[in-house]
């Protein structure tokens, strides 16, 4: 190089290269994932929906969730213990539901016997027999 003492040459021959094949590399990745952009993208495995009073849900907060065998999403809310299909939600409170002697559900559980408990602020657990008890 012109005008550069000796000692501050630029770098040696080998760091050259190894700088010019680092600069490739990183040039053709950038390249490829620019292409691939263009390619379709296959579908998402996830959806996310929020779901919030106007949609049916008896409140904002969920307290407690179970998915049971049968499908069916439980929650449990201040307002009452709630059943989503997937489509639309089932409310279960004092008022529907007598045996359910607290409208807050603080939490549930599926046993291996199919039996759903129902832990609320004032009773420990119960349990429900789907779809016999409780009228569930």
């Amino acid at each position: 190089m012109r005008g550069v003492p000796p000692e501050q040459s630029a770098m040696p021959n080998h760091r050259r290269a190894f700088a010019a094949v680092w600069f490739l590399l990183c040039w053709s990745l950038g390249n490829a994932s620019a292409a691939d952009s263009s390619a379709p993208q296959p579908a998402k495995r996830f959806t996310i929906d929020v779901w919030n009073p106007d949609d049916g849900l008896p409140g904002s907060s969920v307290i407690s969730m179970v998915q049971t065998r049968d499908g069916y999403l439980w929650l449990g809310t201040l307002y009452g213990l709630v059943r989503f299909d997937g489509i639309r939600f089932t409310v279960f409170d004092e008022s529907n539901t007598p045996e359910l002697n607290s409208s807050p559900i603080v939490a549930l559980f599926e046993d291996s016997h199919d039996g759903l408990w129902i832990g609320t602020e004032t009773d420990r657990a119960r349990q429900s027999r789907r779809p016999a008890g409780f009228g569930l």
